[in-house]
């Protein structure tokens, strides 16, 4: 399913470049900058060994690498079938492009940005551009203000775009659950006289497995069975409608998402809206 970290290779002759990008993030909010993991390459073969044995969201490359440029990079990279956008930096106004660069700067993989532009808006703007990432949730809530609160909740939350659908019962969840992949599911646990744990072995039955957001006004979703068993296994948590209007849902979803696939350890709500572990051991789906 989804990882909103964005795995950056940074291709750079002088390391101090690689510590000012580390500095323009490291000033980001913390719940902005756990989303970037940034790797450093000194040369054009070293950085071909790392790209055959990871997997890179963005290439942020110098044009300046020794007696190589960075479009040399970038066209190896793409010769040897690996379709990472790439960013070139450089202190230069003009640069003669090969043909083959000019392509895929057509196409959208690859971008220039200036050195002395260098600044979190830009490099975000660019990486927007080069790297779009989105997180498609469910919203099953009867309630339209719910769906309106979420959504301003939502707005530019780091580099994340939340594609948002809602439905108001559980017979229309169940036909777009069918349809596509979703990386969260917002469920309410009353709707229309149904309850929201009817759902549940649906969506434990799906061969890719959304998280599972359950919100409620109501202790009694906390105490229903079908909840307690997915909640145990680290897949779903609670969260109180009472809280539903604190921006701390954005991160929350964000972190439920990311944490729950990524990093596979057991997760408890905690003082609404704030993931903490739930045990010493990490717990497998």
């Amino acid at each position: 399913m989804f990882d909103v970290t964005t795995h950056i290779l940074v291709i750079d002759d002088e390391q101090e470049e690689f510590f000012l990008l580390k500095e323009i993030l490291d000033d980001l909010p913390p719940d902005t900058r756990d989303f970037y993991e940034l790797e450093f390459a000194e040369s054009i073969p070293m950085a071909m060994e790392k790209i055959a044995n990871g997997r890179w969201d963005l290439f942020i490359v110098d044009y300046r690498l020794g007696v190589d440029n960075g479009v040399d990079f970038v066209l190896k990279a793409q010769a040897a079938g690996v379709a990472v956008p790439a960013l070139l930096v450089t202190g230069h106004d003009e640069i003669d492009l090969p043909e083959e660069a000019q392509l895929q700067m057509e196409l959208g993989m690859l971008r220039f940005l200036h050195k002395s532009e260098m600044n979190w808006n830009t490099l975000s703007a660019t990486i927007r551009d080069l790297v779009p990432q989105r997180l498609r949730v469910l919203v099953i809530d009867d309630d339209e203000d719910s769906l309106l609160i979420l959504r301003d909740n939502l707005k530019d939350v780091g580099l994340i775009q939340f594609v948002v659908d809602q439905v108001h019962s559980l017979t229309e969840a169940r036909v777009l659950l069918a349809k596509q992949d979703w990386d969260i599911v917002i469920l309410d646990y009353l709707l229309r006289g149904e309850h929201g744990s009817e759902l549940v072995t649906d969506i434990t039955q799906m061969q890719t497995q959304p998280f599972l957001l359950i919100s409620s006004g109501s202790e009694m979703a906390q105490k229903d069975e079908a909840f307690q068993l997915i909640t145990a296994h680290g897949h779903a948590a609670f969260f109180p409608k009472s809280n539903f209007e604190q921006r701390d849902l954005s991160k929350y979803l964000l972190g439920a998402s990311r944490l729950a696939r990524r990093v596979e350890r057991r997760y408890r709500l905690h003082d609404a809206g704030q993931f903490s572990p739930a045990g010493a051991g990490a717990a497998r789906r």
